[in-house]
């Protein structure tokens, strides 16, 4: 068995908290290394291919960085999309780790699609994008371009308390 953080190449590119993985249909893996707040990508047989993101900006709202990435999917095509719960937001790139668009969110809002805590992100075979809204209390999904194809679920948790007191 060979292991892939065994090369000084790859000292700079060791793991702090991987906590997302996606393999698109080449082999290629794309990691999301949350407390490194970057997006690491490896051959099939563990050989770097790309790394993208950063830690230097406050919170790391800026287009293509990273304040603690968690879930990555991969559509057929190749594009990645990236579950960045901490900024509400779900970010896409190409197969070669270029910022190509965001989705960002905060409010509870159904449309346009506004994320609150996304905690998943996953890519239907059809090549719908769906993700965890955590805190919207919902599952959405939507075309790999990011308009909504359907919500299932919608209410805060709060607002149903509160219908129980009136």
């Amino acid at each position: 068995m060979s292991t892939w953080d065994s090369d000084d190449e790859l000292d700079s590119y060791l793991f702090f908290w991987p906590d997302g993985v996606a393999v698109d249909r080449n082999g290629e893996i794309v990691v999301a290394d949350l407390e490194d707040d970057r997006l690491i990508s490896f051959n099939s047989t563990g050989g770097f291919r790309w790394k993208t993101g950063t830690s230097e900006s406050t919170w790391r709202t800026g287009s293509g960085n990273f304040s603690g990435p968690c879930g990555v999917a991969v559509t057929s095509d190749g594009t990645i999309f990236v579950e960045h719960s901490l900024n509400d937001r779900i970010q896409k790139f190409t197969s070669t780790g270029h910022f190509l668009d965001e989705w960002k969110g905060g409010t509870m809002e159904i449309f346009p699609v506004s994320f609150s805590r996304p905690f998943g992100v996953e890519v239907a075979p059809g090549g719908n994008v769906i993700v965890a809204d955590t805190f919207n209390n919902r599952i959405a999904i939507l075309t790999n371009e990011g308009v909504p194809v359907k919500i299932i679920g919608s209410r805060n948790p709060v607002d149903l308390i509160a219908d129980k007191f009136q």
